[in-house]
């Protein structure tokens, strides 16, 4: 939350939203950056001339035109362990999801047609046995969290391959 920056001996300024056509403005005298979703590519880097340091609130920095930052010396720094466990929960989510056709359950529940059903399930889509398939899976080092992945990858399908710890942040699926 920002009332821990607050707390510190700076004089903050705080936006809700920043939109393109504002981030000049709003980095004029600053020095320091604490940036989350707001492009600062190289016209806005080159017209930001007290900007000293730049910390992007997320895991990575993209929005940020790194080549320009190192050419005007201008340090980038990020959060790099942020919300690791969650993100390989949410990629095991989105596999599972896919894996069991849960949006098209779901609409078929919203629709009434599971309820009407004569038996006890609706076998309408297929079904996909996680265990069973060949996976590989991969995961980028900034989001390294080589035991929770390790863990999910086992409790859904012990034979999985992990890739690599390498690759960008990825999930190739091989039905």
């Amino acid at each position: 939350s920002c009332e821990s920056l607050c707390e510190l001996p700076l004089d903050w300024s705080f936006f809700k939203e920043t939109k393109p056509e504002q981030i000049i403005q709003r980095l004029e005298g600053i020095e320091i950056a604490v940036s989350n979703k707001v492009l600062l590519n190289r016209e806005v880097l080159n017209a930001s001339i007290d900007l000293k340091l730049i910390c992007v609130a997320a895991t990575g920095y993209n929005n940020v035109d790194a080549a320009a930052a190192r050419e005007l010396k201008i340090p980038i720094c990020n959060v790099p362990k942020y919300s690791t466990s969650s993100v390989a929960q949410l990629v095991m989510t989105f596999l599972l999801a896919q894996a069991s056709t849960l949006t098209a359950y779901h609409k078929e529940i919203e629709s009434g047609k599971w309820q009407k059903h004569s038996q006890f399930c609706l076998l309408t889509q297929p079904i996909i046995e996680l265990k069973e398939k060949k996976l590989t899976m991969g995961l980028s080092p900034f989001q390294n969290e080589k035991p929770v992945f390790e863990v999910l990858k086992e409790k859904f399908n012990p034979k999985a391959k992990t890739l690599s710890y390498e690759v960008e942040a990825t999930l190739i699926k091989n039905y």
